[in-house]
Protein backbone atom coordinates (compact mmCIF):
# COMPACT_ATOMS: atom_id res chain seq x y z
CA UNK A 1 0.00 0.00 0.00
CA UNK A 2 0.77 3.49 -0.66
CA UNK A 3 1.93 5.10 2.25
CA UNK A 4 1.49 8.54 1.15
CA UNK A 5 -2.16 7.94 0.19
CA UNK A 6 -4.88 10.24 2.10
CA UNK A 7 -6.86 8.59 4.69
CA UNK A 8 -3.74 5.66 4.80
CA UNK A 9 -4.30 4.91 8.60
CA UNK A 10 -7.83 4.24 7.82
CA UNK A 11 -6.92 1.47 5.42
CA UNK A 12 -4.10 -0.01 7.00
CA UNK A 13 -6.90 -0.18 9.87
CA UNK A 14 -9.47 -2.31 7.52
CA UNK A 15 -6.39 -4.56 6.34
CA UNK A 16 -5.55 -5.45 10.64
CA UNK A 17 -9.15 -6.24 11.15
CA UNK A 18 -9.66 -8.00 8.05
CA UNK A 19 -5.84 -10.43 9.20
CA UNK A 20 -7.44 -11.06 12.35
CA UNK A 21 -10.57 -12.59 10.91
CA UNK A 22 -9.01 -14.50 8.05
CA UNK A 23 -6.59 -15.29 10.73
CA UNK A 24 -9.25 -16.78 12.68
CA UNK A 25 -10.86 -18.53 9.68
CA UNK A 26 -7.05 -19.99 8.42
CA UNK A 27 -6.43 -21.40 12.50
CA UNK A 28 -9.77 -23.67 11.93
CA UNK A 29 -8.91 -24.61 8.26
CA UNK A 30 -5.05 -25.84 9.50
CA UNK A 31 -6.65 -27.62 12.46
CA UNK A 32 -9.15 -29.25 9.92
CA UNK A 33 -6.68 -30.24 7.82
CA UNK A 34 -3.80 -31.58 10.09
CA UNK A 35 -6.87 -33.82 11.45
CA UNK A 36 -7.44 -35.09 8.23
CA UNK A 37 -3.34 -35.43 8.55
CA UNK A 38 -3.11 -37.79 11.63
CA UNK A 39 -6.17 -39.89 10.29
CA UNK A 40 -3.87 -41.81 7.62
CA UNK A 41 -2.23 -44.94 7.69
CA UNK A 42 1.37 -44.85 8.40
CA UNK A 43 2.34 -45.32 4.79
CA UNK A 44 6.06 -46.93 4.26
CA UNK A 45 7.82 -47.26 1.03
CA UNK A 46 7.18 -50.10 0.32
CA UNK A 47 3.11 -49.68 0.79
CA UNK A 48 3.67 -46.89 -1.90
CA UNK A 49 5.59 -49.00 -4.47
CA UNK A 50 3.18 -51.48 -4.66
CA UNK A 51 0.62 -52.02 -7.25
CA UNK A 52 -1.99 -53.68 -5.31
CA UNK A 53 -1.67 -50.18 -3.19
CA UNK A 54 -2.19 -47.56 -5.11
CA UNK A 55 -1.75 -44.20 -5.36
CA UNK A 56 -5.34 -42.66 -3.91
CA UNK A 57 -3.75 -43.03 -0.58
CA UNK A 58 -0.31 -41.22 -1.68
CA UNK A 59 -2.47 -38.57 -3.61
CA UNK A 60 -5.22 -37.42 -0.72
CA UNK A 61 -1.81 -37.45 1.19
CA UNK A 62 -0.06 -34.71 -0.58
CA UNK A 63 -3.27 -32.84 -1.15
CA UNK A 64 -3.80 -32.51 2.73
CA UNK A 65 0.07 -31.55 2.85
CA UNK A 66 -0.14 -28.89 0.02
CA UNK A 67 -2.98 -27.46 2.26
CA UNK A 68 -1.05 -27.36 4.70
CA UNK A 69 1.26 -25.74 3.56
CA UNK A 70 -0.73 -23.23 1.36
CA UNK A 71 -2.84 -22.53 4.51
CA UNK A 72 0.48 -21.79 6.62
CA UNK A 73 1.75 -19.37 3.87
CA UNK A 74 -1.32 -17.46 4.43
CA UNK A 75 -1.67 -17.42 7.91
CA UNK A 76 1.86 -16.16 8.33
CA UNK A 77 1.32 -13.20 6.41
CA UNK A 78 -1.74 -12.18 8.41
CA UNK A 79 0.37 -13.17 11.37
CA UNK A 80 3.00 -10.69 10.36
CA UNK A 81 0.52 -7.84 9.85
CA UNK A 82 -1.14 -8.11 13.47
CA UNK A 83 2.43 -7.94 14.68
CA UNK A 84 2.83 -4.77 13.09
CA UNK A 85 -0.15 -3.58 14.83
CA UNK A 86 1.20 -4.65 18.24
CA UNK A 87 4.37 -3.48 17.80
CA UNK A 88 3.00 -0.08 17.11
CA UNK A 89 0.74 -0.15 19.92
CA UNK A 90 3.70 -0.57 21.89
CA UNK A 91 4.94 2.78 20.90
CA UNK A 92 2.15 4.90 21.25
CA UNK A 93 0.89 6.83 23.78
CA UNK A 94 -2.11 6.06 26.25
CA UNK A 95 -4.42 8.17 24.10
CA UNK A 96 -3.29 6.96 20.95
CA UNK A 97 -2.95 3.16 21.70
CA UNK A 98 -6.67 3.66 23.00
CA UNK A 99 -7.81 5.08 19.57
CA UNK A 100 -6.16 2.30 17.72
CA UNK A 101 -8.00 -0.08 19.99
CA UNK A 102 -11.17 1.17 19.34
CA UNK A 103 -10.36 1.48 15.74
CA UNK A 104 -9.45 -2.44 15.22
CA UNK A 105 -11.12 -3.84 18.11
CA UNK A 106 -14.35 -2.66 17.57
CA UNK A 107 -16.95 -1.54 15.32
CA UNK A 108 -17.72 1.88 16.90
CA UNK A 109 -17.72 4.59 14.16
CA UNK A 110 -15.57 7.64 15.19
CA UNK A 111 -18.03 10.03 16.33
CA UNK A 112 -18.98 6.79 18.97
CA UNK A 113 -14.99 6.66 19.30
CA UNK A 114 -14.59 10.06 20.78
CA UNK A 115 -17.53 10.39 22.33
CA UNK A 116 -16.16 7.34 24.72
CA UNK A 117 -12.86 8.87 24.93
CA UNK A 118 -14.62 12.11 25.71
CA UNK A 119 -12.88 14.42 23.06
CA UNK A 120 -14.15 16.22 20.23
CA UNK A 121 -14.31 14.41 16.78
CA UNK A 122 -11.71 16.78 15.56
CA UNK A 123 -9.27 15.25 18.16
CA UNK A 124 -9.94 11.71 17.32
CA UNK A 125 -8.56 13.26 13.48
CA UNK A 126 -5.79 14.96 15.07
CA UNK A 127 -4.69 11.79 17.07
CA UNK A 128 -5.05 9.95 13.97
CA UNK A 129 -3.11 12.35 12.56
CA UNK A 130 -0.19 11.68 14.77
CA UNK A 131 -0.52 8.22 14.53
CA UNK A 132 -0.80 7.85 10.75
CA UNK A 133 2.66 9.99 11.20
CA UNK A 134 4.62 7.54 13.35
CA UNK A 135 3.67 4.88 11.43
CA UNK A 136 5.13 6.72 8.39
CA UNK A 137 8.55 7.43 9.78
Amino acid sequence: MNHTSPNYLSRWVKEIKRAYNRKEELDNKLAFYESQLTAYRAVTYDGIRSESFGNKVENNLIFVINKINETTNELDKYLKLINEYKNLLKELNNKQRLLMEYLVETNLNKTEIAFRMNISRNRVYAIMKKIEKSVLD
